[in-house]
Formats: C-alpha cells, structure tokens, sequence
C-alpha cells in the first residue's frame, strides 16, 4: 500500500513543464537532412509530434511517462506512474507502457489522456516484456523470459495467439526475444539467447520472421550475441547491433533479410568500446558506446562514404538513442557509475550529421526522473 500511496503522490505533484527551461522555446532544428519529402506545399511534412519518455528514480523505486513537444521543446511531467523499470513504445495509434521490475503488466493509452490507460492487463510473473508491435489488429508482445511471443486483443488484453520460440530457447528455457520491426504482415524479432543462470553467457542470437496472423517463425539471419534493431529500422533497410556488455565481441551490420547477408559498419575490437545503442536514418548512422570505466561516447556516421564524426563523451548513463524526422539524435542520459557522473540527467540532442551538441540553450531538457527510454510519436 506504501508503494501505491507514493506512486499517486508523484503524479499529482510533479511539474507539467520544466521550470528551468521557457515554454514555447523554439530550438535548433539539425542540418541532418534526414527530413521527410517535401509535401506539394513545398513545406516537408512533420510525422513526429513529441518525444514519449518513460522516466525512473535512480534506484529504480518508481518511475513516470513524460512527453517532450518536438517543435518548442516543452515537457509534459509525470503524466502517468509506471513501475521502476518501464519502457514506452508507439504503435497503431497507441502508447504503449511495459511495466517491468516484478509488476509485469502492458498499459494502453491514446496518447491524449494520460488520466487511466485504456487497458491494461498482466503478463506472466517475471516475463520482462521487452518490445510491443500491433498488427492485424492483436498487439504482439515479446518477452526476455519466456519461450514464446504472445498476441493480445487490444480491447481486452487476452491472448488470442503465440509463436513457439522454443527451438532458439537454451538452457535457461528462455529464448530472450527482444525488439520487432513490422514488416508488411509480418514480424522480424531479435532473439538474443542468453544463458541467464551462467551470467548471462551467450548461446547464440538469431533474426526470425513470422506472420502477423500467427504461423511458425524462420530464421532471416543468425547474427552473434546478443542482437538488437537499430532505431529507424525498415524491412528494406535493416541496421542491427550485436555484442555482450563488458565483452568487444559485436558489431553494427546491415542486413538484407531477402540472403541474410551482412555487411559490417562499426566494429567494437577497432573502436576499443561496448557499442551499446545504435540509430540509423537513410543517409546516417548514430552510436553510443562506452568504456569499461563507463565513459560515454556519441559517434555519427555517413552511411555512403562511411566517414565517422567521434563526438563528445559524458560521464553520464547514456541509456537509449533515436533519431527524429529532422536529423536530431535525441539521447537520454542519467546517472552513472562513473565516480563523477552527474546527479541529474535529461535529454540531450546532437546533430546527427556532424554529433555536434543542438541542445536548446546548450542545457539538457530536464525531467523530474531520469529519462530511460525514448521514442518519437
């Protein structure tokens, strides 16, 4: 009960818009040139309206759903309470919260009212959803720890169908499914093979393809440790990350999901550091990586020549990475285990051409928590 009471204390008494910076703050757009094609107005369209944050306390106790306005860079604070280790995803129209943590459930919201979700339903005890994608009208949920991915009625919350991962399961019996990326009516996933009970050791790591009606997957690739999709991903231009925290054993490819064949972008043996989140648009490449002392590094790269811009480091966590519609790569950051990382995070935004610092007033968009994980709706 102590913890409910907290979690409602937070929402009606965290600020709507960040004190420190000005409502209706116009910033710097980027020179990224990754805009959409210009509509018959000339003027090019702006899918993209807002920045949907999931922010959490530092030891993980609580956390809240904030929006960031893409244009003036205005916060919308504490909009709903999550658990302390929650991530946001935007699909069909919906924002979608996954409570992990121990209190795994799947929130719903329209994305206008934050007051109650429109539904929400459990999951399975310690099932750590990672990644939610509707389709055919179900809502496809992956989940580290199981063996399977399951659809869900959206109006409801019950499972109508599931794909059988147990043939890519290991010795933990899970098989780690982690991201999707909607292709046409079906589905790529990353599954991830761990070994959880031996310290997270790898297994494997694969690419699969299933039907959004249901069906059995296949493998498009098997691609190295711990896989995951790059934001900005398409099914004709798929970008992935590999690696095992701590370990210079992963890459960024592209792969083409017709052959599976793989071309590699950035290796970390030739960086010398974890490359731990990467985003893509057509003509740039953006990744984060980090030293084994947890120093932070932002790097853009030109995907036609391949020339690669090392931008600046923090001792900040740089915990999730996207790139906008205008050429901006939006970066949240909180408290590290560096001995002087910073006590209060934010989001930061860079260029994601040259990885110079756009953020507006050179100042980090704050949030009551700590940013976690972001995407663009």
């Amino acid at each position: 009960m102590t913890r409910r009471l907290s979690l409602l204390f937070l929402a009606g008494c965290l600020p709507s818009v960040d004190p420190d910076k000005p409502s209706g703050t116009p910033f710097d757009s980027g020179s990224g040139g990754d805009s959409a094609t210009p509509d018959d107005t000339g003027s090019a369209p702006r899918p993209y309206t807002q920045v949907l944050l999931s922010t959490i306390a530092t030891d993980y106790s609580l956390g809240a759903v904030a929006t960031v306005d893409i244009e003036t860079g205005e916060v919308s604070d504490a909009l709903a309470t999550t658990s302390g280790d929650a991530v946001v995803r935007s699909t069909g129209g919906m924002a979608v919260v996954l409570n992990r943590f121990n209190t795994d459930s799947v929130r719903l919201y329209d994305g206008e009212d934050w007051s109650q979700p429109t539904l929400e339903f459990a999951l399975a005890d310690l099932s750590n959803p990672q990644d939610a994608v509707l389709c055919e009208d179900n809502l496809w949920v992956t989940q580290h720890n199981t063996a399977q991915i399951t659809a869900h009625d959206p109006q409801t919350g019950l499972i109508v169908n599931s794909i059988d991962l147990s043939p890519w399961s290991g010795s933990d019996g899970a098989a780690e499914a982690s991201g999707m990326l909607l292709d046409g009516e079906t589905i790529l996933v990353a599954v991830q093979q761990f070994d959880q009970d031996a310290g997270w050791t790898s297994e494997g790591g694969a690419l699969l393809r299933f039907p959004c009606a249901g069906g059995d997957p296949v493998v498009v690739a098997d691609i190295g440790p711990s896989p995951g999709i790059a934001s900005g991903s398409t099914g004709t231009d798929l970008v992935m990350r590999t690696g095992l925290y701590g370990e210079l054993d992963g890459s960024v490819v592209t792969i083409d999901i017709q052959t599976g064949s793989q071309a590699v972008l950035a290796d970390e043996t030739e960086m010398g550091r974890d490359i731990t989140g990467v985003a893509m648009t057509p003509d740039h490449l953006v990744f984060i990586t980090t030293t084994s002392d947890w120093i932070y590094q932002i790097h853009c790269q030109d995907r036609q020549t391949g020339a690669r811009i090392d931008g600046p480091q923090s001792t900040a966590f740089w915990s999730d990475l996207d790139i906008d519609d205008r050429g901006r790569a939006w970066v949240a950051t909180r408290t590290g285990w560096a001995p002087d990382s910073p006590a209060q995070g934010g989001l930061q935004i860079f260029d994601a051409a040259t990885c110079e610092d756009i953020s507006p007033g050179g100042a980090l968009i704050r949030t009551t928590l700590n940013p976690y994980n972001l995407v663009f709706r």
